[in-house]
């Protein structure tokens, strides 16, 4: 009797796909950024990005910054090209301000085509939506130096 039970419920949950499905995360779709970098005393980058949820818990995404670094008296233009990996530890908007970690790879060049490629951590809190759809997230870490970051990523979604 207890076999024919559990194959009777094991049945039923593959006539009601829908019922598993629900259990998922919805997707979000791609999430864009706005975001300021500043290394400080030399160097402020104005940037966009795009990230996309692979999992629940992992975004992938790229970015692409442009500014200026100064070295000395002189001031020349940079830019940098990022791709990376971040782990929201909150997904589903469950607090209010929630941390999360990116690692990643960057390459910088300066207008000399003086290139250079930096590995990526940092360490950051995103907040909540404001009324445009957007949260706003600082961060701190290094890639080329110490880095701090004000962000603004577009909501898509019910997660994070």
């Amino acid at each position: 009797m207890k076999d024919v039970t559990l194959l009777a419920l094991a049945l039923a949950s593959f006539a009601s796909p829908r019922l598993l499905v629900s259990q998922e995360a919805a997707s979000t779709g791609a999430r864009a950024e706005l975001r300021l970098d500043i290394r400080p005393f030399d160097t402020a980058e104005l940037g966009v990005g795009l990230a996309v949820p692979t999992t629940m818990y992992m975004r992938v995404g790229a970015l692409v910054t442009g500014g200026a670094v100064r070295d000395g008296d002189t001031t020349r233009a940079t830019g940098r090209i990022e791709g990376f990996l971040r782990i929201p530890f909150d997904p589903l908007f469950e607090r209010r301000w929630a941390p999360y970690v990116t690692a990643g790879g960057a390459l910088t060049c300066t207008a000399e085509r003086r290139c250079q490629p930096f590995i990526v951590l940092r360490l950051g809190v995103e907040g909540p939506r404001v009324a445009t759809n957007w949260s706003p997230a600082v961060e701190a870490g290094v890639g080329g130096g110490l880095r701090v970051a004000v962000v603004l990523r577009r909501a898509n979604g019910p997660g994070r």
